[in-house]
């Protein structure tokens, strides 16, 4: 049985273009461990969800290089990879387990997508 996600209501159903979504390639298929989506304004969505019950999480906000071993093993400076520090600051985890309903994952899209409606 497939593991039921906000792409269960279709991708289709984020209408902000600002919200980066997890992308299956043609030669394999997401296994929606995690369901993380990336946003500029990712603390202010994860308040407002939180405010509205929807527990979210971040995953993995720090990047490797900028982790304390790391930085003194190797040396490594915060703005050496800017991508990745981009990214790290922008992923937000959206609600996924077992017995996630339909219900459950069109409130999170309508209260995702009422939050980005707001920023423009």
């Amino acid at each position: 049985m497939a593991r039921p996600t906000v792409t269960t209501a279709s991708p289709e159903t984020f209408r902000d273009s600002k919200l980066v979504l997890p992308k299956e390639m043609e030669w394999g298929l997401h296994v929606y461990y995690l369901y993380v989506v990336r946003v500029q304004h990712r603390d202010k969505l994860k308040e407002y969800l939180k405010q509205n019950g929807i527990e979210t999480g971040i995953h993995y906000p720090i990047p490797i290089h900028l982790q304390k071993f790391y930085m003194e093993r190797f040396n490594f400076k915060r703005g050496q990879y800017p991508i990745t520090e981009q990214c790290a600051d922008e992923i937000l985890s959206l609600p996924m387990f077992p017995n996630l309903k339909k219900e459950d994952i069109t409130i999170v899209v309508e209260t995702v997508n009422k939050f980005l409606s707001k920023l423009n």
